[in-house]
C-alpha cells in the first residue's frame, strides 16, 4: 500500500498493528498524513492470498485528532494505533495520542462487516 495523492494520507502511511483475518480479506488499520502533518487512522481490506493487493480502502479517516490530549502533546495532532481486538460485538482500537497518552475507540461489529461487504 502506498500514500494516495490528494487525500488525507497523501504523504506517508504506516501499519497500525497486524491485520485481522476475515472471510472477506485482511482487515488492515493504518496511520497516515497529508501535507498538514496531522496523523489519522484509516482502514483497508487486503486480499487474503496476496496482501499486496488492496481490495478496498476507506476514503475518509476513521479516527483523527479532535480532543485536547490528541491535539497537544510531545508530538501534536497525532493519533496512531498499534493494535485492535474484537470482543463480542465490539471492535476496540487502542491508540496513542500526541505521544503522551493512550486512548481507545470502539466500533460495532456490524459497522465493520458493512465496510467489508461494501455496504454503507
Amino acid at each position: 500500500m502506498r500514500p494516495y495523492p490528494g487525500t488525507w494520507d497523501a504523504v506517508k502511511i504506516g501499519a497500525a498493528g497486524p491485520p485481522t483475518k476475515t472471510d472477506a480479506g485482511w482487515l488492515f488499520f493504518y496511520h497516515g498524513f497529508a501535507e498538514d502533518k496531522v496523523y489519522k487512522l484509516g482502514i483497508a481490506l487486503l486480499n487474503l492470498n496476496d496482501p499486496t493487493v488492496v481490495l478496498k480502502r476507506q476514503e475518509e479517516p476513521i479516527l483523527e485528532p479532535e480532543e485536547e490530549w490528541e491535539r497537544h502533546g510531545d508530538v501534536p495532532n497525532v493519533v496512531f494505533s498499534c493494535g485492535q481486538v474484537m470482543v463480542d460485538d465490539t471492535l476496540y482500537v487502542y491508540y496513542g495520542d500526541a505521544d503522551e497518552a493512550i486512548g481507545v475507540a470502539t466500533v460495532d461489529r456490524q459497522q465493520v462487516l458493512a465496510f467489508l461487504k461494501g455496504v454503507d
